[in-house]
């Protein structure tokens, strides 16, 4: 039994001890989704840019991206740094964080780029129109509230979800 007052996280987290309640976005089917979109527009090279280990949203989106490749048929690989695009053979990168998209696109607007949500930090204004997915951040909160409060009140309730992330079109997909 669980100790203390009750609680619910928004994001995925994993058990620590026991199930964690949580509401947190499907990273994983989210970007794969967006990856299987870059193979159908002809990217075969894709490279992925972020830690994509570590917290459960970056190893989720980790995760899709891998997926994704996988079903696509693609290769792939891990770029550590920005500056890594500069000698990059692929023909399309996935930003984790999305604060990276304007600057990939900065050293090379040749390549097709898709970041992963929101940026996280400051990013300098930008005409472009990214092309990625949406966090359903609003719902994440809404549904957290409700899940505490069925814990509060002890009534049964599905207490770990994920919810789905929309896709953006943006313009910074074209094909390969």
């Amino acid at each position: 039994m669980r100790s203390g007052p009750p609680f619910v996280s928004i994001g995925r987290r994993d058990d620590a001890g026991g199930p964690v309640p949580y509401v947190g976005a499907d990273y994983v089917t989210a970007t794969a989704e967006v990856v299987r979109r870059a193979v159908a527009l002809g990217h075969t090279r894709l490279a992925y840019l972020g830690a994509g280990e570590g917290a459960e949203a970056w190893a989720d989106r980790w995760r899709g991206f891998e997926l994704g490749v996988r079903d696509g048929g693609a290769t792939a690989r891990r770029l550590p740094a920005v500056e890594a695009v500069r000698s990059t053979t692929a023909t399309a990168v996935v930003c984790e964080e999305a604060a990276d998209g304007p600057a990939v696109h900065a050293l090379r607007p040749d390549l097709s780029i898709v970041t992963l949500g929101e940026p996280t930090r400051a990013v300098p204004p930008s005409k472009l129109a990214f092309t990625g997915i949406e966090i359903p951040r609003e719902e994440m909160g809404e549904q957290a509230v409700d899940v505490l409060t069925a814990l509060l009140e002890g009534r049964p309730v599905r207490s770990q979800r994920l919810l789905p992330c929309s896709f953006v079109e943006g313009g910074t997909l074209r094909p390969a």
